[in-house]
């Protein structure tokens, strides 16, 4: 078991506690409060691995609190029926969403990504890692592994983290590698850091960095910042 960070999780149904303690205890450690009972004060941010909550009243101001503290944070909001307006401002918020009941797969996921992403040696970082996975459609494990990449975590203690074998490994790389159409982990990893570093620089627009960045990609009306927490 590993964990940087705590998640802090505030619900009211105790068949959603139960799940989510469940899930979120194979990964790292977990603060549940009930949401009826009145929204957790915040504690030191930077330490959170990411947040889970039940939308209920409150709920936007306190999250609002969270992202004016931890911009890239990794939310995720439940909610019992999801509307095209609640999802439109969530979404805007670089918060993802999860319908009642609970999908299992989907919790890990975000689990998953939300751990990966302690790794990461910026925000500035994180929002490329999420620039390529909404451009190249990276699953959730294929957003971890880049991560373990971009932290230049051993094979070895990745494959004990992840609980795969080396061939399994070696296979789950490749996908990777052939979605961004890089030629090897550390290609891909330094061109990540490179984009991240030129992100605010008009240098960025007129010459290619890598396969999935075009020239242009990242035009100056449309920052990686919108694109955060797509993954």
């Amino acid at each position: 078991m590993f964990h940087r960070g705590w998640f802090q999780v505030a619900v009211r149904n105790p068949c959603v506690s139960d799940e989510l303690l469940r899930v979120l205890t194979q990964y790292g450690t977990a603060r549940i409060s009930r949401a009826h009972a009145g929204w957790p004060e915040l504690g030191p941010v930077e330490r959170y691995a990411g947040v889970i909550a039940e939308v209920d009243v409150g709920f936007d101001a306190w999250c609002q609190r969270i992202r004016g503290a931890a911009p890239c944070l990794p939310i995720l909001a439940i909610v019992g029926k999801l509307d095209a307006r609640l999802f439109a401002t969530l979404q805007a918020r670089s918060i993802e969403v999860a319908v009642l009941p609970l999908h299992t797969p989907q919790l890990v996921a975000f689990v998953q990504r939300a751990v990966a992403s302690a790794f990461l040696p910026s925000d500035r970082v994180g929002r490329m890692v999420s620039f390529v996975a909404q451009s190249r459609g990276l699953t959730g494990r294929e957003v971890q592994l880049l991560s373990y990449c971009l932290a230049d975590e051993p094979r070895a203690r990745v494959r004990r983290r992840l609980g795969i074998s080396e061939n399994t490994l070696k296979t789950q790389v490749k996908a990777l590698l052939r979605k961004c159409g890089e030629r090897n982990v550390d290609a891909l990893a330094k061109n990540v850091l490179r984009a991240a570093l030129l992100e605010s620089s008009p240098q960025r627009l007129a010459e290619p960095i890598a396969p999935w960045l075009p020239v242009g990609a990242l035009a100056e009306n449309a920052p990686v910042q919108a694109l955060a927490g797509a993954a």
